[in-house]
């Protein structure tokens, strides 16, 4: 039994030495330990070998650079590599592919590189060695001139390979981080790179690459490391690309750094299963490139992959996508929905930065880096009902929307073209998304695909060089960020919106930026409109006008409009208390009869400044909120029940911004009720039943309510409307 044990055990353990691989970690130990260079060499062979997958994929966050070993001829190295005398060559010779060499960078065994060369190229020891391949980096003056002086450097990067034998020196790459312009004195040198960034530049000049020929006249650079092939750039005017699955026996697992960045011909793309990742600006700046299908088996996405597509659409995320850089999807004006598929972890810093039309998102149960994705405010995110995103889209203040069923839920939204104006359909109404024409005065037409046009969105009239007159629909309820903009070239610019409730993002009509007053733009509307409250809030004077154009709007109309939606479901919410609560308590609320909401027997508009109500708090704010003193001070004149229930029936809503930027205070009179509502300038409303008699209704006069307003420190102007002028007011609007 004890020989069978004994037996046991030295099997296991020679399982779990067989199991027990090296590690990197392990690996660059190992490394730090060896006393010469050829201990170092054989180590570096052996993790080369054993790691070849994982270092031909990453691999990068464990570096396998130590300080080079003795073993190398004294005097071999010169001590400045720019002062030596050396060939250039364009590229890295063919013929030294079949020679073997060490990699340094300065003093460093360049472990890391060494590791991905060809294995052909690995030297197994220093007797073995043909050459030298140095990499390393060199500060050279930019001669930029700075206010205040100070001195900056261009960083070149420079790779040489020296015949061990005969200490010629032949340098074949270079390639320079210029100094910057501007910016703090201590960051204006050229970029540092890391040793991955190096090695992705000089790869394609070790391992080779190719030319790959398709459609008329154009080509991919395709370049060769370790198995696998990646694309470099592009040739020719693409329009429709297909990227090959393999080139040469070696599979295409790659998009390159800026490989088909500011492709103005590239329209649309496909990738083949085998890409795994797609660099740095691999398509940034590509206007015309509106579908790009990522296949599932991508691993990474790019700083800034996808930045300025002015015409992609959507676009999907597989779940495969386990990093995303920052930035990745930033400034796609017409990008409008985005699909993040379950298995994603985190969303990219800024990933859909300054992507202002996005209107949809769909998001899986649990995901990080929502707060930090730049999603717009005004996108809808729909999620797995009772997930953690679905909380935290709602805690960040999203239109949130709980979704089971997948993307496939979401509504779905289209492009059409009608004469010169591009639209996007969505949710049954028509949105501008672009001007094609070349006239002086556009007239955005009222329909579009037999809908009504409702939005203007960003960048839809976006500095357009030939116009210089907009005259809007009446249909047009809501002007998006950045979406009327002059052209630099406009001097005067005229802007017509007769729709005194159409809303205007901030920056939504942003002018010419300049003092020169003959630049001015002038925005036309009706007086009272949300269009004069946004001329009259513009931060820059003078350089956007308002001028009165149209039919006025009377904002008590618009006060008491916004009031009665509220106040029919705070009447509902009446009855349900009366229902669920102590009836003895609430016994006043049984006799709210079943009359219409959106017919009061008076209403009362009370206007006072924003300086005002920043001293009050809202229906819920605690002892000093409105509704509490309202009501109290009626109960102490009519002997009426207390207001408690104001807090039990309370709404909460964020509507359209005020026209006129004051704060209202409506009181909306039943026969037996008061809902009190608040609308503050920016549009949060809240209403509440504060009390109920026949008698306060009769004696409300303007007079009357401005002195209850009086008593909690509220002083503006009051009308009084009987029912007759009720309807008539808003008759006319």
């Amino acid at each position: 039994m004890k020989k069978f044990c004994i037996v046991m055990a030295l099997l296991l353990t020679l399982l779990a030495g067989c199991a027990a691989a090296e590690t990197l970690q392990e690996g660059k130990e190992a490394l730090k330990a060896a006393k010469t260079l050829d201990e170092q060499l054989a180590i570096l062979n052996r993790i080369a070998d054993e790691h070849a997958d994982e270092l031909e994929n990453g691999g990068w966050d464990i570096l396998l650079g130590v300080q080079a070993g003795p073993g190398l001829p004294e005097g071999l190295l010169p001590d400045d590599w720019e002062k030596s005398e050396f060939t250039r060559v364009d590229g890295f010779p063919a013929e030294l592919r079949e020679h073997k060499f060490i990699v340094l960078n300065g003093p460093t065994l360049a472990g890391s590189w060494f590791c991905r060369l060809p294995e052909q190229m690995r030297a197994a020891s220093v007797e073995e060695a043909e050459y030298v391949m140095m990499i390393h980096d060199i500060l050279m003056p930019s001669g930029y001139s700075y206010t205040p002086p100070a001195t900056s450097y261009h960083r070149d990067y420079l790779a040489y390979a020296l015949n061990i034998r005969t200490g010629e020196i032949t340098r074949f790459w270079g390639y320079r981080c210029n100094a910057k312009r501007s910016g703090r004195r201590d960051q204006l040198n050229g970029d540092q790179l890391t040793a991955e960034e190096i090695w992705n530049l000089v790869r394609s000049q070790i391992w080779g690459q190719t030319r790959y020929e398709f459609g008329d006249d154009a080509a991919f650079l395709i370049g060769f490391s370790g198995k696998n092939a990646f694309v470099m750039g592009y040739e020719g005017t693409p329009t429709k690309v297909d990227i090959p699955s393999e080139v040469e026996g070696h599979p295409v697992t790659e998009i390159g750094k800026s490989c088909f960045a500011k492709c103005d011909s590239l329209e649309s793309l496909t990738l083949p299963a085998t890409i795994r990742k797609i660099e740095e600006k691999a398509f940034y700046g590509c206007p015309n490139l509106r579908s790009v299908l990522l296949p599932e088996g991508l691993e990474s996405i790019g700083t800034e992959a996808f930045r300025f597509l002015s015409s992609l659409t959507e676009i999907e995320i597989p779940s495969s996508v386990s990093s995303i850089g920052k930035n990745a999807f930033m400034v796609c004006n017409k990008l409008s929905r985005a699909v993040i598929r379950p298995g994603v972890a985190k969303l990219g810093e800024d990933m859909f930065s300054n992507d202002e039309n996005l209107a949809l998102v769909y998001l899986p149960g649990e995901i990080k880096g929502l707060e930090n994705a730049a999603i717009e405010s005004g996108a809808v995110i729909w999620a797995p009902a009772a997930s953690q995103t679905l909380d935290d889209a709602k805690r960040l203040g999203y239109s949130a929307v709980a979704c089971d069923g997948g993307p496939q839920d979401m509504p779905s939204f289209r492009f059409v073209t009608e004469g010169d104006f591009e639209y996007r359909i969505l949710d049954g109404e028509a949105a501008l998304i672009d001007y094609l024409g070349t006239h002086v005065m556009i007239d955005v037409p009222e329909t579009a695909d037999g809908l009504p046009v409702t939005r203007i969105l960003s960048s839809s009239l976006r500095q357009k060089m030939s116009v210089n007159s907009v005259t809007l629909p009446k249909s047009v309820t809501f002007i998006s960020r950045s979406a009327i903009v002059p052209a630099s070239g406009q001097r005067a610019f005229d802007i017509f919106i007769p729709n005194p409730a159409c809303e205007i993002e901030e920056d939504g009509i942003k002018p010419y930026n300049t003092n020169d007053i003959s630049y001015s733009t002038t925005l036309y509307a009706p007086e009272g409109s949300l269009a004069q409250r946004y001329a009259n809030d513009y931060n820059q004077p003078g350089r956007l006008v308002f001028e009165a154009w149209g039919e006025g709007v009377d904002p008590d109309a618009a006060a008491i409009r916004c009031a009665l939606p509220l106040a029919e479901k705070v009447l509902a919410g009446a009855g349900a208390v009366w229902e669920a609560s102590d009836q003895k308590e609430y016994a006043w609320l049984s006799r709210i009869p079943g009359y219409n909401a959106q017919s009061p027997d008076a209403a009362a508009v009370l206007r006072f400044s924003k300086d005002q109500f920043e001293t009050l708090s809202l229906l819920m704010g605690g002892d000093g909120n409105i509704a509490r003193m309202f009501a109290t001070i009626v109960n102490t004149q009519w002997n009426l029940p207390y207001a408690k229930v104001a807090a039990r029936t309370v709404q909460t809503e964020q509507l359209g911004p005020v026209a006129d930027g004051s704060c209202v205070v409506i009181a909306l009179c039943y026969r037996t009720d008061i809902v009190l509502t608040v609308l503050r300038e920016d549009g949060f409303a809240q209403a509440a039943l504060v009390c109920s008699s026949p008698q306060v209704i009769k004696a409300m006069t303007p007079e009357y309510v401005s002195g209850i307003a009086a008593q909690f420190g509220i002083s503006g102007s009051c009308t009084v409307y009987p029912p007759e002028e009720i309807s008539a007011l808003l008759a006319k609007e």
